[in-house]
């Protein structure tokens, strides 16, 4: 029913498909059924296995890729994104960023903007994500700070309201797309599969290249 909402054939075969492998991978970890999983949402929407289970998860999807992030005992966000070159920067800016955020991204070279403004949105969606308050918070009174090369990996989030620490991480989805990962607490030890099991090269167990 919900697929349905989609006008597009092919928007809905994405959503579809990305909750059939969200439930395929949860049952993977509870060894239930994916079709007898129950998932419910928390009071600002995020979605959640329903009763007593440590799991956490949070997913996204942008195109023809999606991801999704598990963790045991406390909450995660990821987020996915396309780069597009051609981007209309400035309603962005004025709708997501806090003032120093514009204020860096602005100051870049203009060919680097875009995948500037993504990353830091990126960070920004999967931390209101993690948190499960999403876009109910007004993005511009959070403001995400990412070291410069080669320390990019460093990101810390400058949150008035944040009571207890997140780790913060860029991933690497590949060329012309931006991910991130936004976990409660302490730095993770991060693990990355592709699903199906094998797509496209690496096998299910092999850690990727940005595993810590």
């Amino acid at each position: 029913r919900r697929a349905e909402r989609f006008r597009h054939p092919r928007d809905r075969a994405r959503w579809a498909t990305a909750r059939a492998a969200l439930r395929q991978i949860l049952g993977c970890y509870t060894g239930i059924r994916p079709r007898e999983l129950e998932l419910t949402r928390g009071a600002w929407g995020k979605p959640a296995l329903a009763g007593q289970t440590p799991l956490r998860f949070s997913l996204s999807h942008a195109g023809e890729r999606a991801a999704l992030a598990v963790a045991a005992g406390r909450e995660a966000g990821i987020d996915l994104e396309r780069i597009d070159p051609d981007l209309d920067l400035a309603p962005l800016l004025a709708a997501a960023c806090a003032p120093a955020e514009t204020a860096r991204i602005e100051a870049l070279p203009p060919g680097e903007r875009a995948a500037a403004l993504l990353a830091c949105w990126t960070v920004k969606e999967a931390y209101l994500k993690g948190m499960g308050t999403g876009l109910s918070r007004d993005p511009r009174d959070i403001e995400i700070v990412i070291a410069t090369a080669p320390l990019r990996s460093r990101v810390t989030a400058r949150d008035p309201l944040a009571v207890a620490p997140w780790a913060l991480r860029l991933l690497d989805p590949g060329p012309g797309w931006v991910a991130a990962l936004a976990v409660a607490g302490a730095e993770p030890r991060l693990r990355q599969w592709s699903w199906p099991p094998g797509w496209p090269t690496r096998p299910n167990d092999q850690p990727s290249a940005f595993d810590r």
